[in-house]
């Protein structure tokens, strides 16, 4: 009876282990809607009056990027904060190389880009992470 329970509880390990894979599909969709968010954002609000810094529009894109992501995993809140904190890293490390091909890689700038690649990506994950939190949280009390 020993070994049954524990073959038992290893496959309730193995059941959760797949429960909790990646799902890369989920996290590709929330990454082009945080970018097409980021340009659409940067486009549209200095249009109507309000100036803000632009990483201000890759925060805003991430959370509602991760938001919708959190939503569509359709598990539970660790999952999704685990897939907002994906799309938070992939669409501030797209973000950053959108930077340097638009300002050039030079001596001068390469300090700066370092502080601000360490800043945008940490707060990407948080703001990812917290997104897909709380979109997890939604999908789970409906």
């Amino acid at each position: 009876m020993e070994g049954k329970t524990m073959t038992d509880q290893t496959d309730q390990k193995a059941d959760q282990t797949d429960q909790r894979s990646v799902d890369q599909r989920s996290i590709l969709i929330g990454v082009v809607i945080a970018v097409v968010l980021y340009f659409l954002i940067g486009l549209i609000l200095p249009l109507i009056g309000w100036i803000l810094p632009t990483y201000f529009f890759l925060y805003i894109a991430v959370f509602v990027a991760a938001l919708i992501t959190g939503y569509k995993v359709n598990q539970d809140y660790v999952t999704g904060s685990i897939h907002g904190s994906l799309v938070g890293l992939f669409t501030a490390v797209i973000s950053i190389l959108i930077l340097m091909v638009k300002v050039g890689f030079t001596k001068q700038l390469a300090g700066l880009i370092v502080i601000l690649a360490v800043g945008n990506i940490g707060m990407s994950i948080l703001l990812g992470a917290f997104g897909g939190f709380v979109g997890s949280i939604v999908q789970m009390r409906r």
